[in-house]
């Protein structure tokens, strides 16, 4: 019977075949066969079907929101000078307000403000005591090469010198050689001792007390999601700077404690020179 078509079946087939599907077999033939043409004729094929389920999918992440730069920045016209703010975000050109000017935003010259302006100071004074500093120590060394090449001129004539017979022995003695027949030696000292040495401290002295302090600024950064902090920053004297001015005192403060012993030795020698006199008298 499965195999008859639906117009070839007798009207007790029909019934037969409706109620196999649970229909009503009631009516005429025409009825019957509209009933079974609208449910289907294959006993075979599936009165439902189960789709398996859909997994949901998962929402595509969303991009992390780009940095936006906030706040404002100063910058100064260059045909009027007139200071002003824009947005950090601004790009390409603006226009001047106060003289109708258009510029450019990347070639705009930043404003000076009252923090700018004392930081550039404190860093030109910087550079002013390095660089005295630098003045201190080439100073120092100056004056040890004067002093010794004062020291050198000492020492006794060839020409002042003859023989003579002490003891049964013949000796050489010589006259002269100190400060007093040697005057341009005693110049050369003194330059070194009363003037460059005085120097040679004096400049890291000076250098030390114009340095400026360390300059505390904060600085606007924005993090990944556009939000605006502060970071605080020092300014004060590079690694450099600081190694020059201890090196400049160092040297200039032992040039002067060698100079007053020097000056104590001599005084000491002096007094001795006396009282041999003394006793010699």
């Amino acid at each position: 019977m499965a195999s008859k078509a639906p117009e070839a079946m007798t009207v007790a087939e029909l019934k037969e075949a409706l109620r196999a599907r649970g229909l009503p077999v009631t009516g005429r033939k025409v009825e019957l066969l509209e009933r079974l043409a609208g449910t289907g004729a294959s006993k075979e094929a599936p009165t439902s079907s189960v789709l398996p389920p859909v997994e949901p999918t998962s929402a595509p992440e969303a991009a992390a929101p780009t940095a936006v730069p906030m706040g404002t920045v100063d910058v100064t016209c260059a045909s009027c000078g007139q200071r002003l703010s824009l947005p950090t975000s601004h790009k390409g050109r603006f226009q001047c307000p106060t003289c109708g000017s258009e510029q450019d935003m990347d070639s705009a010259t930043p404003a000076t403000g009252p923090v700018e302006a004392l930081s550039e100071q404190y860093a030109s004074t910087r550079t002013i005591a390095h660089r005295i500093n630098m003045a201190g120590i080439a100073v120092g060394i100056l004056a040890v090469i004067v002093f010794f090449a004062g020291m050198g001129q000492l020492g006794p004539d060839p020409e002042n010198c003859q023989e003579i017979e002490y003891e049964g022995e013949m000796e050489m003695s010589c006259t002269g050689g100190g400060f007093i027949e040697n005057p341009e030696a005693l110049n050369y000292v003194g330059v070194a001792c009363c003037l460059l040495v005085p120097l040679a401290i004096g400049l890291p002295i000076f250098g030390q007390a114009i340095r400026p302090p360390a300059l505390v600024t904060h600085h606007a950064s924005y993090g990944a999601d556009g939000t605006e902090a502060t970071a605080p920053v020092v300014e004060g004297d590079s690694p450099v700077q600081r190694l020059v001015g201890a090196v400049s005192l160092l040297f200039g403060g032992s040039l002067v404690v060698a100079t007053v012993v020097l000056a104590i030795a001599v005084v000491i020698l002096f007094i001795l020179a006396l009282m041999a006199l003394g006793s010699m008298g």
